[in-house]
């Protein structure tokens, strides 16, 4: 048996003045299609930036003789109409609030002439920092893997590693990971330079503390956390929709 609603809403703009469009009973997020839309934005976005630092001067005003750029284009454009059928691709990104995070692409395409203006985040600080959370991650599960050889000769070097990847987020989450590494590094490279007795080895409260260390970097970089993703927020806010 359905229970009676609530509150039953309606509209007072359609019913007492002119008629509007509204989007009172849509999704919030439209398809799993719309996951798609970011990646062709960051396609598109890229050819352009290739246009503007051409060798032979800034080529924008030209992107539509440009095969790749008019491809990518393309791509956007179709997947924007079988979002929303009928409105432009720049209406189609406002509404997913995808139009501030490329700003070159609405500039150049939408309305052209106009100075590109460098906004924070750009495409680039998002294909940086996940360059970065890569390579922590990939330290990370090389180094608990590591943990396990007969020999540590070179772990001492892994963990400053693994710190400098840490330390390239300049990001606060980090700071306490970071801590963790500067209380235990000097035991580490104190135990990695012994060889008096065969291969150096770290001992088993050494191997404990460094397994525990990985596996929490890669919970961190599993839960991909607000704090995290401060630096690219409009991104992932895009990315982390429902």
């Amino acid at each position: 048996m359905e229970a009676a609603p609530l509150v039953t809403l309606w509209d007072g703009v359609e019913r007492d003045g002119p008629s509007v469009v509204t989007f009172l009973l849509d999704a919030l997020w439209f398809t799993p299609q719309a996951s798609q839309l970011l990646p062709l934005c960051f396609k598109l976005n890229t050819c352009l930036e290739r246009l503007q630092r051409s060798p032979t001067g800034n080529q924008l005003e030209s992107w539509r003789s440009d095969t790749a750029t008019v491809a990518a284009y393309d791509a956007v454009q179709q997947l924007c109409q079988s979002l929303v059928p009928g409105q432009p691709f720049d209406k189609v990104l406002e509404r997913l609030e995808l139009a501030r995070c490329f700003p070159l692409v609405l500039n150049t395409i939408v309305a052209p002439g106009v100075v590109h203006k460098d906004v924070t985040p750009t495409p680039r600080d998002y294909y940086n920092l996940m360059t970065q959370l890569n390579n922590l991650l990939s330290m990370a599960q090389q180094l608990r893997s590591d943990v396990n050889l007969s020999n540590h000769k070179y772990m001492a070097h892994q963990v400053a590693l693994l710190y400098q990847c840490l330390n390239s987020l300049k990001s606060r989450w980090a700071d306490p990971l970071k801590k963790r590494v500067e209380g235990e590094f000097e035991r580490i490279k104190r135990a990695t330079e012994r060889q008096e007795d065969g291969d150096p080895q770290l001992n088993e409260k050494q191997r404990m503390w460094l397994v525990r260390l990985c596996d929490d970097i890669e919970a961190e970089c599993g839960l991909m956390s607000d704090q995290m993703l401060l630096k690219v927020r409009a991104f992932s806010d895009f990315v982390k929709a429902p």
